[in-house]
């Protein structure tokens, strides 16, 4: 760094690799796996070490690797990388899986993250329930509960919180100032009822309603009408 003038930048704040790669003029790696993020993202990346991707003419090699004499296409790398040679495994049914399975678990991963970083300030969740809550959303920040749904929505809009309401406890006509989440016991139970203070194996969050009432739209009933809407475009009936 001392001899770099002042030309250099060390990033130290979290930035995604897509927006660095989609804006460099060219990459420079030692054996870092961004320098095959960048392939995939249409750059031919100076590469002083050797790495698997390395040496199959989509890199410019300080160092030649003799024994690969093929030229690779980008997709053909993927392929081999991603898709061929791993072995991946679903955490969630214990078992091996596609990769395709694997991007929708990241997928759903990526999308709690999102929605727990800034925390959330819950309603109407009854005292056996809470550390249940919190495990299920609180690995960021620890929940903030209050008993009654208008002091905690404004809680939650004064603080940058969300709102996570028990669905059974939202009052009528309850207009939330912040953005609010409706949570109910999912369709996975544990072996035993709510009513014997056993907790449930899942929970559902629904934005729109909550899927046992009929008198308005939930998240599962766009979910469950998206795909037949898509289906009656194209001539295919459900």
């Amino acid at each position: 760094m001392g001899d770099a003038g002042g030309r250099i930048t060390l990033l130290t704040s979290p930035v995604s690799p897509h927006n660095l790669l989609s804006s460099a003029v060219a990459v420079y790696t030692v054996s870092s796996q961004l320098g095959f993020e960048a392939i995939l993202h249409g750059h031919r990346p100076h590469v002083f070490g050797q790495p698997f991707y390395a040496g199959w003419g989509l890199t410019q090699d300080a160092q030649p690797i003799p024994r690969r004499t093929r030229h690779l296409t980008a997709e053909q790398l993927f392929a081999g990388a991603m898709i061929l040679a791993p072995l991946w495994y679903d955490p969630c049914r214990d078992r091996l899986c596609p990769l395709e399975e694997v991007i929708d678990q990241l997928e759903a991963e990526t999308r709690a993250y999102r929605q727990d970083r800034h925390s959330h300030v819950a309603a109407g969740m009854r005292l056996w329930k809470r550390s249940r809550l919190q495990a299920f959303f609180g690995a960021e920040h620890a929940l903030r509960f209050r008993d009654d749904p208008v002091q905690a929505d404004a809680q939650a809009a004064a603080s940058g919180r969300s709102l996570l309401i028990w669905a059974g406890k939202e009052p009528d006509g309850f207009a939330p100032k912040s953005p609010c989440l409706r949570v109910e016991d999912g369709f996975l139970r544990s072996r035993g009822l709510g009513a014997d203070l056993i907790p449930p194996l899942s929970l559902v969050t629904d934005d729109l309603g909550i899927y046992y009432d009929p008198s308005r739209p939930s998240r599962l009933e766009a979910l469950i009408a998206a795909p037949c809407r898509r289906a009656g475009r194209t001539g295919l009936r459900p």
